[in-house]
């Protein structure tokens, strides 16, 4: 159960760039965050220096923008890693006196 609480939007979607790079469409199939709220959160992520992206080249006869593929950096790793640590400690804490 530990493992589903959300701990931020920005989590989440830090946690589904562990899985590799990935367009914001692949993210919300994944069903983490909202189409609204994946756009938005990518953008302050980038703007943290904690993802990187990049679009992909047009193909001839495809309509619509190109992809942007975003990629989780090694800032956006360690970003995760305070939360990692927290989830360990609640997990291993046992109240004085309980046995």
């Amino acid at each position: 159960m530990l493992e589903r609480l959300p701990f931020g939007k920005e989590e989440l979607v830090l946690r589904q760039l562990l899985l590799g790079e990935a367009y914001p469409l692949q993210i919300v199939k994944r069903g983490v965050v909202g189409r609204g709220t994946v756009y938005v959160t990518l953008v302050r992520l980038e703007g943290k220096g904690w993802v990187t992206s990049r679009q992909e080249d047009p193909q001839p006869g495809n309509i619509g923008l190109p992809k942007r593929f975003y990629k989780l950096t090694e800032a956006g790793q360690k970003a995760l890693e305070p939360l990692d640590l927290a989830r360990e400690h609640i997990r291993s804490y046992s109240p004085p006196g309980a046995s």
